[in-house]
This record gives structure tokens, C-alpha cells and sequence, in this order.
């Protein structure tokens, strides 16, 4: 089998050889292999507890410890047949990141009491290495990501992750920036309400380009990541994002239209008798315990909102993902079912005082990762065989001190 050196520019930090569908001869039989996770919640309670205890007493210095075991736990119990997933980060590479973010924020708070202007421009570097911190991080984190001992790699450019993050949203911003200032130079008497009102509807442009940015982030994320020698591939549409925001704007002002208006009509009907009902004692007033019942539905609301969001885009993400030529991905995920397990969540963490959070977070993690299924043609061995390959060196320096978990589209 011939394997050659793939020559995209975009992959150039990555230096071991890809294999390409040219290479491979896909057979026409293929199996759906499921996603599994075998973890519990009461396992997962004794390492948070233990975790959190020892982060208290520590002043913070053992979350690095913490976070290493809390991955290898959720890595360790994902299965796909009888192989689970490996994280390989050492805490002293997380504790790194830590103390610079520390030190970062420290001087954050204490230039505000040197001058305001101080602390915007440190509040703006943070911002400007935003792109830098994300490329490593992703960096970081598949470099120490392994199954059946082949590692993951990410090789993304940060160059590419400022032009999608800041070049895109910038466009409407600086044309309405320079359509402002033409404006002024050619008649310095225009208003500044005039003025505020053009770069105000610039910041709205860069606002509707959202989904267009969460699109080229997430086929950034996923065609610069590797499998040892396989590389991953996407081919999401922006449209297809655009549908499912504007589907959802479309459905959250029929749903809070009605609630508003459900809410008008009891006002018209009940009247003062629900005031004294709220609060008898004090007439005219309205109790905090009225005022949370009330809130409720927009909760609940909320909740399916988030569901329908990621539903829609992280299905929408996986059916059109593949590995190399001989895995492709799937995710079922149900709205319904996931707002459910969000409010359960939610509820149980009220009761216990959030002393449930190890059973929301692995409730939450097992129905994610088991709506997954690849669809594998061939053997799945034969498909790891050819991830095989030596590991590269690119970026081991640069991705040492950043382990931020993101969540950009999936």
C-alpha cells in the first residue's frame, strides 16, 4: 500500500504522512460499532469528593491533580468494542497553565486600582491571544489522547484560527467604521447619535455572522485533527447553520410571545386576588416565592432551547464526519430526551446542593457518547493498523500549559 505526503497547506505543521482516499480501497460491507460508557455515578462521586477536598485544602494547587483524574476516569470507562480511550497529561503540564492564568488574572485585578485604562489593555491582550490559547489547547489536548496506543494529534494553524475568530466578525465592523468616518470627514456637523447608530449596526452584522463562524471554527477543528496517520474530515454547510438559528429564533418568539401573553391574560383575569395570593400580608406586592414559579416556564423554555441547539448542530456535525475512508460518524441525539436529562439535572442538583453533580455530569456524558456510532467498513483493526505511524513532534512546546475544554460547535 502506497502512502504519500499529503500536501494541503494547511496541514504543513503536521509531518507525518496522511493517508488519502486515493491510497485505500474501500470494501462495500460495513457495521455500526456503538459507543459505550461504563462509568457510574457513585464511582465518580468517591474521585470528585476526594478531588474537591483535597482543591480546598490545597488553596487550588491540586485541580491540576483533580483534572487529570477526572479525565482518565470519563476516558478510561469510553468504549468502542473492548478498547477505551487513554488521556496521558501529567497535572505538573495542567499546573503550568494554571499558574499563568493566575498570574494572568491577578494582574487584571490589581491594575484597576493603578488606572482603568491599565486594566482594558490587559482585559484586550487577553482577548487578542484568545485564538493562540485555543489552537494549543486543542493541541494539548489530543496530544494526549490515545486508542489502542495510536495518539491523536491537532495540526491547526493559529494564523487560521485569528482570520475565522476576528478576521470575519471584523469585516462588518470595519466597513461600518470606515463608512463613519468618511461620514464625519466629509461633514464633521453629522451627529453623534448618527455616528454610534453606524457602528452600532456594524457590531450587528458581526453578530449575524455567528453562525457562520461557528461553521468554519468547526471545520477547522475537525480537518486539521488526526487519528495517528488518518486525518479527519467534515463537510458542514453554513447554510445548514443558518436554518437551524433561524429555525430557532422563529420558535423562541412564538414561545415567549405566548407566555407573555399568558402571562397578560391571568393578570387581566386574576388581578389583585393573585397579589394577596402571593403575598396576603402585604397588598399590592408580589412574593419572591410567586416570582419563581413564574420563572419556571421560562426555564423549562430555556432548557429546550439549549437541547434543540445542540441536538440539531452536534447530529448535523457527526453524520457528516468521517475517519480516514473507512470509519464515518453518527449521533442520534433527541431533543426531548436530553431536555429531560437537563432539567433531572437540574433539580437534583437544587435538592442535594449539588452534592448529585458526579450523577449529572456521568448521566449527562453516557447518553451523549452512546447516541454515537461509527460506522466502520472493513475490520476495525485493519482501520487502526493504518492510523499507526510515529507521532509529531510539532507544537509539544507551545500546546505544554494549555488544557481548556472547549466547546466550539459539536
Amino acid at each position: 500500500m502506497a502512502i504519500e505526503q499529503k500536501n494541503e497547506p494547511s496541514l504543513r505543521p503536521f509531518t507525518d504522512p496522511v493517508l488519502s482516499e486515493e491510497d485505500i480501497e474501500v470494501p462495500d460491507d460495513y457495521r455500526m460499532v456503538p459507543v459505550r460508557f461504563r462509568g457510574s455515578g457513585g464511582e465518580y462521586f468517591r474521585i470528585w469528593i476526594v478531588n474537591l477536598l483535597l482543591s480546598i485544602v490545597t488553596l487550588g494547587v491540586y485541580s491540576a491533580w483533580a483534572k487529570v483524574r477526572s479525565k482518565r476516569y470519563f476516558f478510561g470507562n469510553t468504549y468502542i468494542e473492548d478498547d477505551a480511550f487513554e488521556y496521558h497529561a501529567t497535572p505538573i503540564s495542567i499546573l503550568k497553565g494554571r499558574a499563568i492564568s493566575v498570574v494572568i488574572l491577578l494582574l487584571v485585578y490589581l491594575s484597576a486600582y493603578i488606572s482603568g485604562y491599565l486594566q482594558a489593555a490587559f482585559l484586550g491582550l487577553i482577548v487578542l491571544i484568545s485564538p493562540w490559547v485555543i489552537c494549543n489547547s486543542l493541541r494539548f489536548n489530543s496530544r494526549y489522547t490515545s486508542f489502542r496506543n495510536v495518539r491523536f494529534l491537532f495540526a491547526g494553524r493559529v494564523r487560521r484560527a485569528y482570520l475565522i475568530l476576528f478576521g470575519i466578525p471584523l469585516i462588518p465592523v470595519g466597513i461600518a467604521g470606515v463608512v463613519a468616518l468618511g461620514s464625519w470627514l466629509e461633514n464633521s456637523s453629522v451627529g453623534a447619535e448618527t455616528l454610534s447608530l453606524t457602528v452600532t449596526l456594524g457590531f450587528v452584522g458581526a453578530y449575524l455572522l455567528f453562525p457562520l463562524i461557528q461553521q468554519r471554527f468547526t471545520k477547522f477543528r475537525i480537518n486539521h485533527q488526526h487519528y495517528g496517520q488518518l486525518a479527519l474530515n467534515t463537510r458542514v454547510e453554513s447554510g445548514h447553520y443558518y436554518f437551524v438559528y433561524l429555525k430557532m429564533i422563529l420558535w423562541s418568539a412564538l414561545a415567549y410571545g405566548l407566555l407573555a401573553g399568558l402571562v397578560f391574560v391571568i393578570a387581566l383575569v386574576v388581578g389583585k386576588p393573585l397579589q394577596n395570593l402571593a403575598n396576603p400580608g402585604v397588598a399590592g406586592s408580589i412574593s419572591p416565592a410567586f416570582y419563581l414559579v413564574s420563572f419556571l416556564p421560562l426555564i423549562v423554555l430555556g432548557m429546550w432551547f439549549r437541547a434543540y441547539m445542540e441536538c440539531k448542530i452536534r447530529n448535523y456535525v457527526f453524520d457528516h464526519s468521517k475517519v480516514g475512508t473507512h470509519v464515518s460518524l453518527r449521533s442520534a441525539l433527541k431533543i426531548s430526551r436530553l431536555m429531560l436529562i437537563y432539567l433531572g439535572n437540574l433539580v437534583l442538583l437544587i435538592v442535594t446542593l449539588g452534592l448529585a453533580y458526579p450523577w449529572t455530569k456521568v448521566r449527562l456524558q453516557k447518553y451523549r457518547l452512546e447516541t454515537i456510532q461509527l460506522k466502520v467498513w472493513g475490520s476495525l483493526d485493519h482501520v487502526v493498523g493504518q492510523a499507526e505511524s510515529s507521532r509529531s513532534s510539532f507544537g509539544e512546546e507551545l500546546g505544554e500549559a494549555f488544557d481548556v475544554d472547549l466547546d466550539l460547535g459539536f
